[in-house]
């Protein structure tokens, strides 16, 4: 859970989490005060069965390392201890607060990262059109507006993604705390996500209108953050009235007499005597656990230190004139063919298979694995196809994309770690084990190489399938430099 909680202290949009926690004892006493009880303990195969699981959960989250899981073998114990102690009443008394402390458990399959990019993409489109109505003169590249001498970058925080998650938790919280009924909750939810994304297009359209007008930048720096603090508060109270209006009514609450204590009525749990097999059984687990987090810690301190020699500036990378049937010439790279990179280099060159024309670039050494097809859609290309390939004796992913009715491409590319081995796999896969395992790929060193066909229209399947023989001949080429060590 310490790891569990460094990882969510790492994504900007999760720093919140010990406010959120925090939140949740306090709904939790709330909820306990104001119960009368009695809390009868519940059903011990239940609770039992709950332990089992999560005691296999945890081993497995010990094993693998995965703190994402630990999350959830950790509630699933907090649930088995609360049917033991206090049965449904309890559940029912706590289930609010479970539910703030789901909120900051981030989603499987990366369903966060994908309304990051999908609220950058309505963001810009709606914020483009405000700046139209005005009168701004701009342009519209991917995720950038482009002003007359001016470049302004839709970046996360911009488009909402941060603010998105806090306001959520906030509207679970406030809504249990009012004890309004679930279904005003599930209505309140959509509706705040409506108030932020409004006021950032608001932020971003004002913004770029202020800084065409004036020159003063609020989409930057101090100013950005502040006029960030601004709208949260704005989002709050909007919240607030949100549950005005869709429960006009005051909540009917009976106060209890005063309890002794917020606990009173509560039991230990009731175990039956073979549960000494579990209590030896998580604390081989605890073990497991403490000595892979120390070993954790005693060898991966830090981010992954690149091996000077392997990487001097001198190291030269060449692909041969002729490739699979491509004949390599040398006239510049066009402007319309410009390949995204990441990596601390990048080589490219031009091959050309009968009139087709593509670009062939390694990038190298890259920190973990990067999808490429997010830094495309980030500098105004459209995703229309995105299929992963399974090939031998390597696989790869196949883009098909867009930036305009004029201009179209297709992209293949192929990501391998220092040995050679490939590690593109399925979107869904990817983005699940990214999940299970520390919340990203193993933060080792990659390489890719990329093959792009531009034109007006996107390539035939005669020449589709030439590029695929050009990626992976490329690949193998430029594999074998690589573990060729001077």
């Amino acid at each position: 859970m310490v790891a569990f909680g460094a990882n969510l202290w790492k994504m900007p949009e999760y720093r919140f989490f010990p406010q959120a926690l925090g939140a949740a004892l306090f709904l939790a006493w709330v909820r306990l005060r104001d119960e009368p009880g009695p809390f009868l303990p519940g059903r011990s195969w239940v609770g039992l069965a709950l332990l089992g699981a999560a005691w296999a959960l945890a081993t497995m989250a010990a094993l693998l390392w995965s703190p994402w899981l630990g999350a959830i073998a950790a509630g699933l114990a907090a649930w088995a201890v609360i049917e033991l102690s206090g049965g449904t009443l309890l559940l029912k008394t706590l289930g609010p607060a479970l539910a703030v402390c789901l909120t900051i458990l981030p989603p499987p399959l990366a369903l966060d990262e994908r309304l990051s990019i999908f609220l950058r993409d309505v963001a810009t489109s709606l914020s483009s059109r405000l700046l139209d109505f005005v009168g701004v003169v701009h342009a519209v590249s991917g995720n950038v507006l482009e002003l007359p001498g001016e470049r302004l970058f839709v970046e996360e925080a911009c488009s909402g993604i941060r603010s998105v998650v806090f306001v959520t938790t906030f509207t679970v919280f406030y809504f249990f705390w009012r004890r309004r009924p679930p279904v005003a909750l599930l209505a309140a939810i959509p509706l705040a996500l409506v108030f932020v994304l409004l006021g950032n297009v608001l932020r971003i359209a004002g913004g770029a209108w202020l800084k065409a007008a004036t020159g003063i930048d609020l989409l930057t720096g101090a100013p950005h953050e502040l006029l960030s603090i601004v709208l949260v508060a704005v989002y709050i109270g909007l919240v607030i009235s949100l549950e005005k209006w869709l429960c006009p009514q005051t909540p009917k609450t009976v106060r209890p007499a005063a309890k002794a204590s917020v606990f009173q009525g509560l039991h230990a749990p009731r175990l039956p005597t073979v549960s000494w097999i579990l209590v030896v059984a998580f604390a081989f687990t605890a073990a497991l656990s403490f000595s892979k987090g120390w070993a954790k810690w005693r060898d991966e301190p830090g981010a992954v230190v690149l091996e000077p020699t392997e990487f001097t500036e001198d190291r030269v990378f060449t692909l041969p004139e002729e490739l699979a049937g491509w004949t390599r010439f040398d006239s510049g790279t066009p402007a319309v063919n410009r390949i995204e990179t990441l990596g601390l280099s990048s080589t490219s060159w031009l091959y050309r298979w009968h009139d087709t024309v593509a670009v062939v670039a390694f990038d190298y050494p890259i920190h973990g694995y990067h999808d490429v097809a997010d830094c495309y859609s980030r500098t105004g290309w459209t995703i229309m196809r995105k299929a992963f390939v399974p090939s031998e004796p390597r696989a790869f992913v196949e883009l098909d994309m867009r930036r305009d009715r004029a201009v179209q491409s297709g992209l293949w590319f192929a990501t391998f770690d220092a040995s050679g081995a490939s590690l593109d796999r399925s979107t869904v896969g990817r983005e699940f084990i990214s999940r299970f395992l520390e919340f990203g790929m193993p933060q080792g060193v990659s390489y890719r190489v990329q093959v792009l066909v531009t034109g007006e229209e996107l390539p035939d399947e005669a020449r589709r399938q030439a590029a695929r023989t050009l990626l992976l001949a490329a690949t193998e080429e430029l594999s074998k430099q690589l573990n060729d060590r001077p």
